[in-house]
């Protein structure tokens, strides 16, 4: 913001105004790219947070729920009961987040068209849309995360570009009087090896 401001402020003079109409859209495309990155990542966060709490709620509450209801109409220790809960709780609770989205389709395709079971199936098919579309959308958020990244580091190593061009120009027409070049540029933050946007 430094250096394109001290451009702008001193454009009257067609040299200025040559080197700010050049620098000051790879100013704007970094300031863009920088602020679509910081939200990017905000967002990732909350998806994060989301399928986090959806698979919690899985390992805490839902598959207890289930565990029950399931018992309700088939005891543990029966074969019909083994069928749905092979394994018991420990899928839904233990592993991968993709295994423990899988665990949850796959408790809806054991209980099929069991009509004793209709509600529990109604609630696992419901709770498996949620978690499944959780999970797609975070991930989708981490690659948009991972091209925002990248779209900030081009637009960050072209604005450096930039300024590195204005520095040179400046050298070459400020030579003999080479303190007229500190007023565009931060060289406090330079200094500290950071440039503010």
């Amino acid at each position: 913001t430094y250096h394109d401001s001290a451009l702008n402020a001193a454009k009257a003079d067609p040299f200025i105004l040559a080197m700010y109409n050049s620098y000051h859209p790879l100013h704007l495309a970094y300031k863009s790219a920088y602020e679509a990155s910081v939200a990017q990542g905000g967002l990732q966060q909350g998806e994060t947070l989301n399928l986090s709490q959806l698979l919690q709620l899985l390992s805490n509450t839902k598959i207890k729920a289930w565990d029950i209801a399931i018992q309700n109409v088939y005891a543990q220790n029966t074969t019909q009961y083994t069928k749905l809960l092979p394994h018991r709780r420990a899928p839904f609770q233990q592993g991968s987040q993709q295994n423990k989205i899988n665990a949850v389709n796959g408790l809806s395709i054991a209980i099929g068209t069991n009509t004793a079971l209709a509600v529990v199936k109604n609630d696992v098919d419901a709770f498996y849309k949620q978690l499944d579309f959780a999970l797609t959308t975070q991930k989708g958020s981490k690659s948009n995360t991972a091209t925002m990244s990248g779209n900030l580091e081009t637009a960050r190593v072209n604005f450096c570009i930039g300024q590195y061009a204005n520095i040179g120009a400046f050298i070459q027409k400020y030579a003999a009087t080479p303190e007229k070049i500190n007023q565009f540029f931060d060289l406090q933050g330079i200094r500290n090896g950071h440039q503010t946007l």
